[in-house]
């Protein structure tokens, strides 16, 4: 439903230096055919707009498909878009990802929670009854002690809608204030390059997509 939707200022193929004036003071610009396109802006009087235009306008252009073979992203009709920034104590928020494997009656679903994602980022991995896992997928753990949250139970019942048409997704949230947005759904983790810690997870995690 629409109140797990972040609110959009607008998406557009092509942006000009009016589409930034009209935006707030703070908000993220992304594009949806790619990855690492994102800017999160604080506050649009550090930036000069016309650098944004041009490197929004730039990224939308970029074939992503060929950096990392996941070929589906060059099917999309390009778009720059500008969305709300998400806040959480000044902050931007942690990412709950929930990879989903469907299974005979249901699913199983590992949590990866990514904390300190501009600054030091680091990644928890947890199972469903939120107990951290002794591997690490991509990114070190610092094993930080992250409280479970209140409505973990709705955010699963979410991924696992959401999930539903797939044998394999990723799912990502935010959860800000108890509050629960949609963040992205993702076929393909990393581009598949990200590397389990030890190893043998990998094939734990390959031996549950059926």
């Amino acid at each position: 439903g629409k109140e797990y939707l972040i609110p959009i200022y607008f998406a557009k193929e092509k942006i000009n230096i009016e589409d930034i004036e009209k935006l707030p003071k703070s908000f993220v610009l992304k594009t949806n055919n790619g990855s690492s396109t994102n800017i999160i802006v604080f506050d649009k009087n550090k930036y000069q707009t016309s650098n944004l235009v041009k490197t929004m306008n730039k990224y939308v252009k970029i074939k992503f498909g060929y950096f990392m073979l996941e070929l589906f992203y060059n099917k999309i009709k390009p778009m720059v878009i500008a969305e709300k920034l998400l806040l959480d104590n000044g902050k931007v928020p942690d990412d709950y990802k929930f990879h989903c494997f469907k299974q005979k009656g249901g699913y199983k679903i590992f949590i990866q929670v990514d904390y300190d994602r501009f600054s030091n980022h680091g990644r928890n991995m947890y199972d469903e009854n939120w107990e951290l896992l002794d591997f690490t997928l991509g990114f070190k753990s610092d094993r930080r002690e992250i409280d479970r949250p209140k409505n973990l139970d709705e955010m699963l019942n979410i991924a696992k809608k959401l999930a539903s048409d797939f044998d394999y997704v990723r799912v990502d949230l935010y959860n800000v204030n108890n509050k629960i947005y949609f963040g992205e759904l993702t076929f393909t983790h990393g581009g598949g390059y990200e590397e389990f810690n030890p190893k043998e997870y990998d094939l734990k995690f390959g031996s549950l997509w059926k």
